[in-house]
């Protein structure tokens, strides 16, 4: 048999062996960077998604705050105003089973610090009164779940209840004290979770009609002076990976502000 008959040596195979896996190798990187940028992407997407779902609820029902149907019928009595004796005949006392909040007569916004909620972490209450839907000269106000007053012949309020429910990792909304509903998280849209829920309040304390301070529930005194509310959303981040080290966080913050437009003046 001739040299060139002789077929491939022991050292031809190895090399053959090594390109081929070299080349397996390339291809795996090339696939998993891919399919990995495209979960990524996807991730952020859906987080994205999650968190101007929360910012257009919370921004809606913040605007609704404090809003309340005049009454013809009532007059000024004595030395009260007759802005607040129609927002205390509205805006009833209230008092909602914990941690969900209670209510002065016309006051629209209280929270629950963290410390007080039962591990659920803060609590944001906003109330406001939706008119009857044969009142045509009154907008049409929306709870948080979406919810109008049906009722053809009386105005009713609704509380909107904020807070993150720790055991199914999402944004929740209660009304009235009643059943709470998933707005976001709990692992839908794209596998997204709420970690928690931070609220600072923007306090006018001295009287200027302007913000001076940010308080935490538990430090408000006076919840006719607040004005607005910075919230803070703890998101599971998409990116984080527990087995590997990727140097993402586990959480990204999300902190949005939201003015209440009743504040500071007649509704």
């Amino acid at each position: 048999m001739s040299a060139d008959e002789a077929g491939l040596g022991i050292v031809e195979v190895l090399i053959s062996l090594v390109l081929g896996m070299l080349l397996a190798i390339a291809l795996f990187t090339v696939l998993h960077g891919t399919l990995y940028g495209a979960i990524s992407q996807r991730g952020m997407s859906a987080l994205q998604e999650a968190e101007r779902r929360a910012v257009n609820n919370i921004q809606q029902v913040a605007h609704s705050g404090g809003y309340f149907v005049v009454s013809p019928t009532l007059s000024t009595v004595g030395p009260t105003p007759l802005s607040t004796l129609q927002a205390n005949t509205a805006l009833v006392a209230s008092t909602y089973a914990s941690p969900y909040g209670t209510f002065a007569p016309g006051q629209y916004i209280d929270g629950v610090s963290s410390s007080n909620s039962s591990g659920m972490g803060d609590v944001l209450n906003i109330r406001f009164q939706s008119a009857e839907n044969a009142n045509t000269n009154e907008p049409t106000t929306m709870n948080c779940l979406g919810q109008t007053n049906n009722n053809s012949t009386t105005p009713i309020y609704y509380n909107n209840s904020y807070f993150v429910d720790p055991n199914t990792q999402s944004l929740d909304c209660a009304v009235n004290g009643g059943t709470p509903q998933i707005l976001v998280g709990n692992g839908s849209n794209g596998g997204i979770q709420v970690q928690s829920m931070s609220v600072l309040y923007g306090v006018d304390t001295n009287g200027s009609d302007s913000v001076t301070a940010y308080e935490t529930a538990s430090q408000v005194s006076n919840w006719s002076n607040v004005l607005t509310a910075q919230i803070t959303l703890n998101f599971n981040n998409p990116l984080y990976v527990a087995t590997e080290n990727n140097g993402q966080p586990q959480t990204i913050p999300f902190t949005f502000l939201v003015d209440f437009m009743g504040a500071g003046g007649v509704n």
